[in-house]
């Protein structure tokens, strides 16, 4: 568990779209744990936020506000992601939780994550897993990924 909590930032990501509101593209918080828990990257500019769009810990819980800018801008995430914990025997003992910042802006406080999210790696949720960036045949780009370890 001491390499548990760490602290992902993607300084920037960039959505290419000719203006179609809803063209999937993704980002996977995979920090430590595994390719489990998906922040959304998704072309959400002036839309009411859902479960599923720019900034959603996908399918569990929307983002506070929509921060996000127009397609082809450079936006920025930062994540501070806290593993799930589990006892010597194995057993989950405090869930994943996440903050995020999109843009500046708060987007989620401290959110308990209830589980992998839908498109997850099938995998022991205590081992830890890749970073993926996912792009479903989209235009997206990213630059500057950080992962750093947070103190206990």
């Amino acid at each position: 568990a001491k390499d548990a909590l760490h602290n992902l930032t993607v300084t920037q990501f960039r959505v290419k779209m000719d203006r179609i509101p809803g063209m999937i593209t993704h980002l996977w918080l995979t920090p430590t744990v595994q390719g489990s828990y998906e922040i959304q990257v998704l072309d959400s500019y002036g839309l009411v936020v859902r479960d599923n769009d720019c900034g959603a810990i996908y399918g569990q819980a929307k983002p506070m506000v929509n921060a996000c800018r127009p397609p082809e801008v450079w936006q920025s995430y930062d994540i501070l992601f806290h593993a799930p914990r589990y006892d010597d025997a194995g057993k989950l003992v405090a869930k994943p939780r996440v903050s995020v910042l999109q843009n500046g802006l708060w987007i989620h406080d401290n959110v308990e994550i209830a589980g992998a999210t839908t498109a997850s790696m099938s995998r022991d949720l205590r081992d830890r897993g890749p970073i993926m960036l996912q792009d479903h045949g989209n235009p997206v780009q990213y630059r500057n990924i950080w992962l750093r370890p947070l103190g206990e």
